[in-house]
């Protein structure tokens, strides 16, 4: 049974480099760098990030709860102890939970799986084949050790696990994924059924359907779903390019009257006049009655006088 005191991860380096227990500087710092850049990039795939490669600032809850920590360093071969800020619900903590699918996802690679393994994106990729680069400066390899309350995992990375690592990043990316949003287009042509899924942010996203689906893409056509399948990746931008679907369901969207009819109202194709009416609102017929409800637009008398000139003038032209 896990110490809840243990550290997280311990990292040994091993080859001519590190006998007697050195390491260059530079080696430590790009070990250390991509190790932590790996963990918080798993982190944001996690929580629901497209593409842990972009930019801006990191979340909060990430920083605080993936940073790691040099706790110890001995010297028999080079072996760095790191840790987490950990809580005492670890089963529950953000940071545990990314180094156990660091290590569980760069297993599965080694092995020569062919899916994206969970909490992976291109970005983490990236990272462990840059830490990689450690292995052209004889260190033969790096082994990584973690116990956490779910057990202990050892990986050791090698040149030709980076080299599965660099493999990976340039094939399209696949993996099981569910995206919201308004299930527009489709396209019941057998053997080619298609549709659109165009979700509240974010770049529209083409699927794909079985006839086993046909029947409930129809049904909720127009409607906004959550729709799961099988994600295909852009490998240089992580966009999504394509899904395979195996689901859709309807949701309904909190907090608005109507919900789902409020959303199909939306996309009618109605008038000026139309809109007006529905909202109780009717035109402008005389300017000089925006002055009372709008006077803090204008800085004086003579501004406003000037919109009003140059209001009447459209008006008159119009007419």
């Amino acid at each position: 049974m896990k110490n809840t005191n243990d550290p997280i991860l311990v990292l040994r380096a091993r080859g001519p480099a590190t006998e007697q227990g050195r390491i260059a500087l530079d080696d430590l710092l790009t070990i250390g760098k991509h190790v932590q850049t790996a963990v918080k990039r798993i982190a944001r795939v996690l929580t629901g990030a497209d593409d842990s490669l972009k930019k801006g600032r990191t979340p909060k809850t990430i920083e605080e709860s993936c940073t790691l920590h040099v706790v110890a360093m001995n010297k028999a071969c080079f072996e760095l102890v790191l840790d987490l800020p950990r809580n005492h619900l670890e089963a529950m903590d953000l940071g545990v939970e990314s180094v156990e699918h660091l290590l569980a996802g760069m297993d599965a690679l080694s092995a020569n799986g062919h899916a994206m393994p969970t909490g992976f994106d291109t970005g983490v990729l990236q990272s462990l084949r840059d830490m990689g680069s450690v292995l052209e400066h004889d260190i033969e390899e790096i082994e990584f050790n973690s116990r956490t309350t779910h057990g202990a995992q050892r990986v050791k990375v090698n040149q030709r696990a980076r080299e599965r690592f660099t493999q990976k990043i340039r094939e399209p990316i696949s993996t099981e994924l569910s995206i919201e949003g308004r299930l527009l287009m489709a396209d019941f042509n057998s053997g080619k059924e298609r549709c659109r899924i165009h979700r509240p942010m974010g770049d529209s996203v083409t699927c794909s359907f079985g006839e086993n689906l046909e029947e409930t893409v129809l049904t909720n056509l127009r409607k906004y779903v959550r729709a799961t399948g099988e994600a295909t990746y852009d490998p240089k931008s992580s966009k999504i390019t394509h899904i395979v679907l195996a689901d859709i369901e309807p949701l309904a969207v909190k907090g608005m009257v109507g919900e789902a009819d409020a959303f199909d109202q939306f996309w009618q194709d109605k008038s000026l006049d139309e809109l007006a009416a529905e909202q109780k609102v009717s035109p402008v017929k005389d300017v000089d009655n925006v002055f009372g409800a709008a006077s803090d637009l204008w800085e004086d008398d003579a501004d406003f006088d000037e919109f009003l000139s140059a209001a009447r003038g459209i008006a008159n032209r119009e007419n």
